[in-house]
């Protein structure tokens, strides 16, 4: 399922965005704090953010899509079932 995938896949973005805070990010890098109201952050902050929050809500999107899918196929399914069979 995407939803499965793109969730796999964030959890590596973040660890991936959590080492390059780790390495120096400057003031404000951690990416879940996101940039200050006083625009201190540095610009790989703000970017590092921007990515995490995306991503995050990628997740979110495949998650319905998935939903939509099985709702799509189970309707399929319904009418499949109760139309009369065809002879050909």
């Amino acid at each position: 399922m995407a939803a499965a995938g793109a969730a796999a896949e964030l959890g590596r973005l973040r660890q991936q965005l959590d080492a390059l805070t780790a390495r120096g990010g400057g003031p404000g890098a951690d990416p879940g704090a996101g940039p200050g109201i006083d625009g201190a952050t540095d610009g790989a902050a703000v970017l590092r953010y921007v990515v995490g929050s995306c991503a995050s809500r990628y997740v979110d999107v495949a998650a319905e899509a998935d939903r939509l899918g099985a709702k799509v196929m189970g309707l399929q399914g319904y009418v499949r079932a109760i139309q009369p069979a065809t002879r050909q």
